[in-house]
């Protein structure tokens, strides 16, 4: 990363893109909408747990013979930094202190960690407790996020953002449109992988600039770095 950064420091009509995806989901853009908003205040806290049994990411190919299964790329190893990559963005935050413990709890049959667990603290002083998973026979993305007003939480597959505020005292509830879903998925995600390449082709077209970049995918991966201990 160290070496791309400084090419396209050098050569500024390159266009670098890493992944973001889950910027372009519309429950996480409507959730940044609440915060941006106020709705809940300054936001404290937060907990978030996202898990999916591995055999489930991808049912019509063996899980033992595709990149989640190899030590370098596997799964937790890339959701970690995956969902950092969206959970920074909500915050409008980095996070500058982590600790961490990795471990194999589950039967699957690899020599890859299946659990990583995570204590965050960001700039800000944001503290956060995050747990990627790839045992649960349910897909989870679980959010609770603590706000000096409120309380925001999100279940991925329930379709709904709940809402406490400390004003009125009461919950309201914000339900949210399912998008088309792929027949070999569990899960409707497709529309921000659709999303993520029009921004791509936008930056390509100098319309604006792709939102994510590599030197911000760097400060996550070196949280990574912490929590696997190297």
């Amino acid at each position: 990363y160290d070496k791309l950064q400084k090419i396209l420091a050098q050569n500024k009509e390159l266009v670098a893109a890493p992944s973001c995806s889950y910027r372009f989901y519309q429950p996480i853009k409507k959730i940044k909408k609440l915060l941006d908003m106020g709705k809940i205040g300054r936001v404290q806290a937060f907990t978030h747990h996202m898990g999916q049994y591995l055999p489930d990411w991808h049912p019509w190919e063996n899980y033992r013979q595709f990149y989640v299964s190899q030590a370098a790329s596997s799964a937790c190893r890339e959701m970690l930094p995956f969902e950092l990559s969206w959970l920074t963005w909500l915050f409008q935050d980095e996070f500058i202190e982590a600790r961490g413990l990795t471990g194999k709890c589950s039967d699957l049959d690899l020599k890859i960690d299946d659990t990583y667990l995570a204590l965050l603290k960001s700039k800000k002083g944001i503290l956060g407790n995050l747990m990627i998973e790839v045992i649960a026979r349910f897909p989870f993305r679980s959010l609770r996020i603590l706000g000096s007003q409120g309380v925001l939480e999100w279940e991925w597959q329930e379709q709904q953002i709940r809402l406490y505020q400390s004003k009125t005292k009461k919950w309201s509830t914000i339900n949210l449109k399912a998008e088309k879903k792929l027949k070999a998925y569990r899960t409707s995600t497709e529309g921000m992988y659709q999303d993520e390449i029009k921004a791509f082709l936008r930056a390509l077209d100098k319309k604006e600039k792709f939102p994510y970049t590599f030197e911000e995918d760097q400060k996550n991966f070196r949280i990574l770095k912490i929590i696997e201990g190297k």
